[in-house]
């Protein structure tokens, strides 16, 4: 075997050598390719964003998963991705991009990544979902993944006028999980959309906020009378999670009053299981 040309992933990454790594990922020998896409991760330059991104796009079946996993424990081995100012823009735009491709493992690393920037582009995600709210998800990952810097202008974005985009803000809040997201997602649960406070109610208790918990029932109450089955199907399914005294005896009253066979099943699910725990 000719070794002659073979790159040297060890000196190029106690080097640092960038280009040359970069230029490594196009080696036949997937072996040394993946050495040179976990020494571009851990080193942290943001040269090495579009070509990972296109690295792993590249591979299918099993080994995109390898892949995927290879780069993102690598990254993680550095605190923060170093992107150059005038670079920033285009690196902002390339990871955009990547959060709407279709293979999940290439919007796993674009997640990733987004969330070592030191700088990470909250305005651009938020408005992606402003866009694109129904299809958001890699979107809502790297927000939560950003955390705390990202909570006052989630905050801001409950004020928008679509129920949809607000639900989706909410869910955000709900993984971040710090004071200031609690203190909003409380405040969604007297949000007019349904979707809101539904999701408000879930995350909440998913924290197991007992502070809210009254709020949580009420307004999972109130939803139990909702014109929309999905909604109350979402409610019995809270309410058969919470097991309160008020939750329970709301859960045999819609019992009585359903009439879709859909939120029916859920409902005979959740009082079978409270029977039983009795």
């Amino acid at each position: 075997m000719d070794t002659t040309n073979k790159p040297n992933i060890k000196r190029l990454k106690e080097e640092k050598d960038v280009e040359g790594l970069i230029e490594a990922l196009m080696d036949q020998d997937i072996g040394d390719a993946l050495f040179a896409a976990g020494a571009l991760g851990e080193i942290g330059d943001s040269r090495a964003i579009e070509p990972l991104l296109r690295f792993v796009k590249d591979y299918k079946g099993p080994i995109k998963r390898g892949l995927s996993a290879t780069v993102k424990l690598a990254l993680d081995k550095n605190d923060t991705i170093i992107v150059d100012k005038k670079d920033y823009s285009n690196v902002v735009e390339v990871l955009m991009q990547a959060l709407k491709e279709k293979e999940p493992e290439v919007k796993e690393v674009a997640v990733k990544m987004i969330t070592k920037i030191g700088e990470p582009p909250i305005a651009s995600l938020i408005h992606e979902i402003k866009e694109n709210p129904k299809n958001s998800l890699g979107v809502k990952k790297a927000l939560a993944g950003i955390g705390e810097p990202a909570v006052e202008s989630l905050i801001l974005a409950l004020k928008d006028e679509s129920s949809i985009v607000r639900a989706s803000v909410t869910s955000v809040l709900g993984k971040i999980g710090n004071t200031r997201a609690i203190e909003a997602l409380i405040q969604a649960l007297e949000d007019e959309g349904g979707g809101v406070r539904r999701m408000a109610s879930f995350s909440l208790h998913q924290l197991g906020i007992q502070g809210a918990l009254k709020q949580i029932i009420d307004v999972s109450i109130a939803d139990l009378r909702h014109e929309d089955w999905m909604i109350r199907d979402s409610a019995v399914s809270l309410l058969g999670r919470i097991k309160d005294k008020r939750a329970i005896e709301a859960l045999k009253k819609a019992w009585e009053d359903e009439e879709d066979d859909f939120v029916r099943q859920t409902l005979a699910m959740k009082l079978k299981d409270i029977d039983q725990g009795e």
